[in-house]
């Protein structure tokens, strides 16, 4: 579960700016959308979590660095060699001083029962910071801590404690200035370091708003009692689609269609890579009103918000299953309001969502702000301050005098700009 994910020096985002999924005690809405567990010294989490802002406040690219922190702690190992660019990295530059300054992610998660807190900090050089602490049985242990070494030049110093188990000497010794050590550790096959990096890997989705279509609901089809599972929130969703056919297709060259102008160097390596593997091919049915006979569509001609909802479906549903943190950047992008209503209630609702998945979202649907949707401590605005990207919460929206009171029309306060975050529309605008 995520507790809390920071960002400083990223995009339009230059001072330290920190979104929690932790439970704001103060607030007595209802507890039906927190995460009560038994881990010691963390405190209760919360389902959802909901980000408004203006066009160009910066909600995507705070999203955006959760997934960039993400894809370097995964694959940075990996795709990394000497010399290369860090080109995730993306400060501000909005000011004389940012553009040289490291960019900062830390991200704190509850994973097996242990709070972890990683962050590290870059530039598109070289890593400069890098740290994990661990909280088992609520005692902080850290695990190691790499910085650069100002004192003695541009080596690292390096800080090992005994909690950190395996290979330390020779693995610090092979870890390139670009390249994370939790990474190489991982490939080196640190045992203490993979449940982290399963959790990063498979209980963290984050799709930005440019993301390409998940195959996460062609897998689901080929499992046992997929296509029910499909099929049945399709219908929670009320998109008219009676049933599903799903079949398992052998990719042939006629399939790929590849373009006359393509290389054939290119051509060779997709038929390479692709021929002969299987894929799913799944069709709506529709049963004529009239007849009762079924018709069969393809994807393609189903509405885009169909569509869209198809593709998502598989990750909605294994989120809610395992237990995972999902992040969409502009959740209601092509779905009418009633279905955004339908995403957050499952997963805020305990019957629907007994693991405690996550829903982070970005959105530009009023629906998180109606009465009795979300809890207080689950809205969060973003603005732009001076060229800046800054966030916080409904709480603070306001100041000490003016708090934000249970049963408030937070729909009628945000379009007035009590809570700033919104458009400033210039009325005067001419053409002429």
């Amino acid at each position: 579960m995520l507790i809390e994910f920071t960002v400083e020096n990223y995009r339009s985002i230059s001072d330290r700016q920190t979104i929690s999924l932790v439970q704001d005690q103060t607030i007595k809405d209802s507890e039906e959308p927190v995460i009560e567990h038994k881990v010691e010294g963390t405190p209760n989490l919360l389902r959802a979590a909901a980000l408004y802002g203006a066009n160009g406040s910066g909600k995507s690219n705070f999203l955006r660095a959760l997934f960039d922190m993400q894809r370097l702690i995964l694959f940075s190992e990996k795709k990394l060699t000497y010399g290369d660019k860090i080109d995730r990295i993306q400060p501000f530059l909005l000011d004389k001083d940012s553009s040289n300054k490291p960019t900062t992610f830390e991200i704190t998660f509850l994973t097996d029962g242990v709070k972890y807190s990683y962050g590290f900090s870059a530039t598109s050089e070289r890593i400069e910071h890098e740290y994990l602490i661990a909280y088992p049985n609520n005692k902080k242990q850290v695990w190691f801590e790499r910085s650069i070494d100002k004192i003695n030049g541009d080596g690292y110093s390096w800080k090992f404690s005994s909690y950190f188990r395996g290979e330390k000497e020779a693995i610090r010794k092979a870890t390139l200035e670009n390249v994370l050590f939790f990474s190489k550790a991982v490939k080196e096959n640190n045992d203490q370091l993979k449940p982290l990096q399963l959790y990063l890997k498979n209980k963290l989705h984050v799709l930005p708003v440019d993301a390409t279509p998940s195959n996460d609901t062609e897998e689901l089809l080929r499992q046992e009692g997929g296509r029910v599972k499909v099929l049945n929130f399709l219908k929670a969703a009320d998109l008219g689609i009676d049933d599903l056919l799903v079949e398992s297709k052998v990719i042939s060259d006629e399939d790929l269609n590849l373009p006359n102008g393509m290389p054939e160097e290119v051509k060779k390596q997709i038929r390479k890579e692709l021929l002969g593997q299987e894929h799913t091919v799944t069709k709506t049915i529709h049963y004529n009103p009239e007849t009762q006979r079924a018709v069969l569509f393809d994807l393609d001609q189903e509405s885009i918000g169909t569509e869209k909802l198809f593709d998502r479906a598989g990750l909605f549903i294994k989120a809610l299953e395992t237990g995972s943190t999902l992040v969409i950047d502009e959740l209601e992008s092509s779905l009418h309001c009633k279905i955004v209503g339908f995403l957050i209630t499952l997963f805020n609702t305990k019957e629907t969502n007994p693991k405690g998945a996550q829903l982070i979202f970005s959105t530009h649907s009023s629906v998180a702000l109606s009465e009795d949707s979300m809890r207080r401590d689950q809205i969060w605005f973003v603005n732009k301050i001076n060229h800046k990207t800054v966030i916080y919460p409904l709480k603070r929206a306001k100041s000490e005098k003016r708090v934000v009171r249970k049963g408030e029309n937070l729909i009628k306060s945000y379009l007035s700009g009590e809570y700033d975050a919104v458009p400033k529309i210039n009325e005067q605008y001419s053409l002429f």
